[in-house]
């Protein structure tokens, strides 16, 4: 069983660097075995080429929200440095990002996904919480957040598709957290709990 494990454990990790280094299409089930120094079909008992990936993107781009979410203590920083490291948002993350979704649509999200977007979503509700001066829980957070998230999700989207450029994305987004701000402290005075 341990060794199943670390065997599972290996496929992942050389498949997760040679996605990242060299593409999903220039990446090969056969070049991942040899990487971990397995059988081909070892490699496809722990999951198929799609599989792989997906899984790979999704923990990548986890790691980046938490890591940039977490870095900076001024919640309006944390969340521009959150919009700036989406791998969809980034030069070299958008062609991953083609690739993601394409795989995405073809066998959908991988278990462990949820867990690994609800402390997303929660670390995003927290600061926008922290930036808006409001409890986690407040409607105006929610609201806040949610629109937020999906806001960034439908420019990953249009920016892999070639309908926005990813400039003008983060530009979009930005600008959320920018209005947000100027919209509280102009609502604080009259009580922004209402």
């Amino acid at each position: 069983m341990q060794r199943r494990i670390a065997t599972e454990a290996a496929v992942r990790r050389h498949a997760r660097r040679l996605f990242l280094k060299q593409g999903y299409a220039d990446t090969s089930v056969r070049q991942i075995a040899a990487a971990a120094r397995v059988s081909a079909g070892t490699v496809v008992s722990v999951g198929t080429k799609d599989q792989l990936f997906v899984t790979c993107m999704e923990e990548v781009a986890t790691e980046a929200a938490l890591s940039a979410l977490a870095a900076e203590q001024d919640p309006r920083a944390a969340l521009r440095a959150f919009v700036v490291a989406t791998p969809g948002l980034t030069a070299e993350g958008t062609e991953l990002s083609r690739d993601y979704l394409r795989a995405l649509i073809a066998i959908g999200s991988e278990p462990g996904n949820e867990e690994r977007l609800g402390r997303v979503l929660a670390l995003i509700t927290s600061r926008w919480a922290e930036l808006l001066g409001l409890p986690d829980e407040h409607s105006r957070v929610v609201l806040c957040a949610g629109s937020f998230y999906m806001s960034l999700i439908g420019c990953v989207y249009a920016v892999a598709a070639g309908q926005l450029r990813a400039d003008d994305a983060v530009e979009l987004l930005h600008g959320m957290i920018d209005g947000a701000m100027a919209d509280n402290a102009v609502n604080a005075p009259s009580g922004c709990d209402q």
